[in-house]
């Protein structure tokens, strides 16, 4: 159980590195659908909080289920 959205998410980004050298959180974002990636890093660091309008792109990137988005 997380109680941090930016620590679910590191931990996303170490897992996906583990699999693939070459992802970046440059890429993940423009496959999510952001418009910059900038955003996602931010949100990663800490810097900025996760907000509604974030959770789509979040959502399809992470392939979660629908009881998970619902979370």
């Amino acid at each position: 159980e997380y109680r941090s959205a930016s620590r679910f998410l590191l931990d996303r980004v170490v897992e996906k590195q583990k699999k693939d050298r070459r992802f970046s959180v440059r890429r993940w974002a423009k496959e999510m659908g952001f418009p910059s990636h900038s955003l996602l890093a931010m949100v990663l660091q800490g810097k900025r909080n996760i907000t509604l309008k974030q959770v789509p792109y979040l959502a399809n990137g992470l392939n979660l289920s629908t009881p998970e988005r619902m979370f």
